[in-house]
């Protein structure tokens, strides 16, 4: 049987690679590093969304 989050992050997977434009990939996948890393500590959820958005803004305003 398939868990609940694992079917959740199979349909949300698709959606970060794209939300930033389709010649956006490293900024999307700087965001998504940015956010998986404090989520495997098991930080607040908050706090995990504000750092995959800060690691994709900081990382599109930072590189060219």
């Amino acid at each position: 049987m398939i868990q609940p989050f694992a079917a959740l992050g199979v349909l949300i997977f698709p959606g970060i690679l794209t939300s930033t434009g389709t010649d956006q990939l490293p900024v999307a996948s700087t965001g998504w590093i940015a956010a998986v890393l404090p989520a495997l500590f098991e930080v607040n959820l908050i706090l995990v969304v504000a750092g995959g958005i800060a690691g994709a803004f900081l990382w599109g305003q930072l590189m060219p």
